[in-house]
């Protein structure tokens, strides 16, 4: 798993702290991951979600930046493409209750 990016204390999802990471169960797949916990330090994580996996022709996802507008979660991160180029990548999730 990679990681890198920001750990923001006011990024909650269902009131647990939120760290995004790469995580690849195998070596054709891989994914953004959302651990969740009820501490801003990790040490008692209450859940880990595979979110969505790389899009397009992305192989590798890291070093997440998120934050919440209007309800809505922006996520930017790095990305490198299938021809090797590494760029920019966002996602935006509408959260439900």
């Amino acid at each position: 798993a990679r990681c890198g990016g920001n750990l923001s204390s006011d990024l909650r999802l269902a009131g647990q702290y939120v760290f995004m990471y790469y995580a690849r169960p195998t070596r054709a797949r891989s994914f953004l991951t959302v651990a969740l916990a009820a501490d801003p330090l990790f040490q008692n994580i209450t859940q880990k979600v595979e979110l969505e996996p790389a899009l397009g022709d992305e192989k590798v996802i890291e070093k997440f930046e998120s934050y919440f507008i209007d309800g809505t979660l922006h996520v930017i991160y790095e990305n490198q493409l299938a021809s090797g180029h590494w760029g920019t990548g966002m996602r935006t999730y509408r959260i439900a209750d």
